[in-house]
């Protein structure tokens, strides 16, 4: 596995793992396992990895929760400003494609403005905020 996306399989859930004890500081604005255990992983549509020589440094996922399909993305600290954030969330898009999803929501911290800067540049827009965070939405072209 060199510099590559993997989808993530039960067989491979230790690169998960190793990723949420290397991601450093980006812990603080990606939360989403801070509430959930790996279980949630089943319910996943789907779960993708950046791997640089069989490091993981970058994650993605969407989420299905009811009707909605949620994007969640997160690049490791001391990898961040190499496109890893593109990468992952271009790959997400067209697996959304794929599977036939007609749209994506997202949340994203208001503080988190090269996060914010990164969903527009996807199409995502606003359609809500709460006192801390923006929820965004994207319809996907199929």
């Amino acid at each position: 596995m060199k510099n590559s996306i993997v989808q993530l399989h039960p067989q491979n859930q230790h690169l998960l793992e190793l990723f949420l004890q290397k991601m450093g500081n980006s812990k603080h604005s990606f939360r989403y396992f801070e509430s959930r255990s790996l279980d949630i992983l089943q319910q996943h549509v789907i779960t993708l990895l950046y791997v640089e020589d069989d490091e993981p440094i970058a994650y993605g996922h969407l989420d299905k929760e009811d009707d909605i399909v949620w994007l969640g993305i997160a690049v490791a600290e001391n990898q961040k400003g190499k496109g890893l954030g593109n990468k992952i969330m271009q790959a997400l898009i067209e697996n959304a494609k794929q599977l036939y999803v007609e749209k994506i929501r997202l949340s994203v911290d208001k503080d988190n403005a090269i996060a914010i800067k990164l969903y527009e540049k996807f199409g995502f827009k606003m359609i809500s905020e709460n006192q801390k965070s923006y929820f965004m939405e994207k319809q996907i072209e199929i």
